[in-house]
């Protein structure tokens, strides 16, 4: 893997957490935020990042990664998701249900 990946989307350079390399064509990225009005300014932000890589190349599979621990978990409302739930190839994994994102990077059988 790779931190802090800087990948070409259609009309600009973007820097993801973490690339996973390989056929997998994975791009992480961790959000952490303490109230719901700045994680929908993130996820804003991420809807145009991860629109604009994969308007240049759509096999990428984009996650975002929530940290819901404790009080956090009330901050990832369904209002704060719209920007990024509608999006092809954009997963939104809580971390407290990251068996999900594992389950891409060590498929059943490959164990």
């Amino acid at each position: 893997y790779d931190n802090y990946y800087s990948v070409s989307g259609e009309k600009d350079r973007h820097t993801v957490r973490f690339h996973i390399n390989g056929a997998l064509r994975v791009l992480a990225q961790p959000f952490s935020q303490t109230n719901e009005q700045a994680a929908r300014a993130l996820f804003e932000r991420w809807f145009y990042r991860f629109h604009d890589i994969l308007q240049r190349q759509n096999a990428w599979m984009c996650y975002a990664l929530l940290d819901d621990r404790g009080d956090r978990k009330s901050v990832w409302t369904p209002r704060v998701q719209v920007p990024l739930s509608n999006v092809v190839n954009v997963h939104i994994v809580p971390w407290s249900e990251k068996q999900q994102f594992l389950e891409v990077l060590v498929p059943h059988g490959r164990r």
